[in-house]
């Protein structure tokens, strides 16, 4: 009878799954914690469309969210997912440790693997779709700089997504790190790409600002052996 049933849902699209409890209760209440802190001023780095701001928003419906991206393709649908929004600012520009035109490596069938570091044989092989990769000039400056005249609200979300980039981002953020409450950052647990930072050094850098380890979620294996990738983390300053 059991497998007469799976059959019939098998035919229909549909499955038997088994059924976790655990799970159900933690999905009502996996943000609540982040949602609690009263963020007040959102710093969207690596912004891509604008998807992390989007639910940011909705979280923290009166923050400021000043989001930056370098791809113009990318950035323009970041500015036309945002009309209307009178506490949203873009910048069209790559973050990094020192101002100029460098290089950036747009990935050409998966822009949110894109970078302004080469991807490694690591990636390509973990994720297929990111085989294909261009070379362009894009213009770059520090968060600091690019703040400089800024005063924002506390407390302050840095949420960085720049793929094996973020130390490089960090070093030209030596003022804002020190007004910041949180950090949602992707971080690598292989070289990804070419001089990418790791966990370890990463996590050794914020420390040094006062953050600690809060919490991590979207944890990336490798398909074909399991190796631990990459995820995303929450360092909270104390």
């Amino acid at each position: 009878m059991k497998t007469l049933i799976k059959n019939i849902l098998k035919d229909k699209g549909k499955m038997i799954v088994p059924y976790d409890a655990y799970k159900i209760q933690i999905d009502q209440v996996t943000n609540v914690w982040f949602k609690q802190i009263p963020i007040k001023t959102i710093i969207d780095v690596g912004a891509s469309d604008g998807g992390f701001a989007k639910k940011s928003r909705a979280f923290f419906p009166n923050a400021s969210i000043h989001s930056i991206e370098a791809l113009p393709a990318s950035y323009a649908k970041l500015v036309n997912r945002f009309k209307g929004d009178n506490k949203f600012i873009s910048y069209n520009t790559a973050v990094s440790d020192k101002e100029g035109i460098i290089d950036f490596y747009l990935c050409d069938d998966n822009t949110g693997s894109s970078s302004m570091l080469e991807m490694t044989d690591i990636h390509k092989e973990a994720y297929p779709t990111t085989q294909k990769n261009t070379k362009l000039s894009v213009p770059a400056t520090t968060i600091d700089k690019l703040f400089v005249n800024q005063q924002f609200e506390k407390d302050i979300l840095l949420k960085i997504d720049v793929q094996g980039a973020e130390l490089i981002v960090l070093k030209g953020a030596d003022h804002l790190l020190k007004e910041t409450k949180i950090i949602f950052a992707e971080v690598n647990f292989l070289p990804l790409y070419k001089d990418c930072v790791l966990f370890d050094e990463l996590y050794s850098f914020l420390k040094n600002y006062g953050f600690r380890l809060a919490g991590v979620e979207n944890v990336s294996q490798d398909l074909t052996d399991g190796k631990f990738l990459q995820a995303d983390m929450y360092f909270i300053k104390e």
